[in-house]
């Protein structure tokens, strides 16, 4: 069974560390970092960390004797660690539906009708056509 293999059981094991690891760091650093900080691996005593931007993670070495400490007071076989820039990829932006009533239509459509041919005359244009009602 799946399950039962020790290679599982290890990798669950290793999630589970990180995971811990990771609370312990977000809890001892300052709110307005924590949400932009992840943990990697920690490899012989030296821990990866994952920071959102490059300001972070200037800021995250600064802290970094007080957090090596305070990480080793804590339990974890920690003596430095790594700074690495990840940035956070936010989702693509969802395209505006902004809903013109037909009221609102024909107004734009009488104010571009007196205007002369120009930019904000074609602009309105576009926009009429793309909320003409059918």
């Amino acid at each position: 069974m799946l399950g039962e293999t020790d290679a599982l059981a290890a990798l669950r094991a290793g999630m589970r560390q990180v995971e811990a690891l990771e609370n312990d760091l977000v809890t001892l650093l300052p709110d307005y970092l924590a949400p932009h900080v992840s943990v990697g691996a920690i490899k012989g005593e030296v821990l990866t960390i994952f920071a959102g931007h490059s300001a972070l993670a200037a800021r995250l070495r600064h802290l970094e004797r007080g957090l090596v400490q305070d990480l080793q007071q804590r339990g974890w076989p920690v003596s430095g660690f790594k700074v690495k820039v990840r940035p956070v990829m936010k989702p693509p932006a969802v395209p505006k539906q902004a809903k013109v009533s037909a009221a609102g239509v024909e107004c734009l459509r009488t104010f571009a009708d007196g205007l002369e041919a120009s930019p904000l005359r074609d602009a309105l244009e576009r926009m009429v056509a793309r909320h003409k009602r059918p």
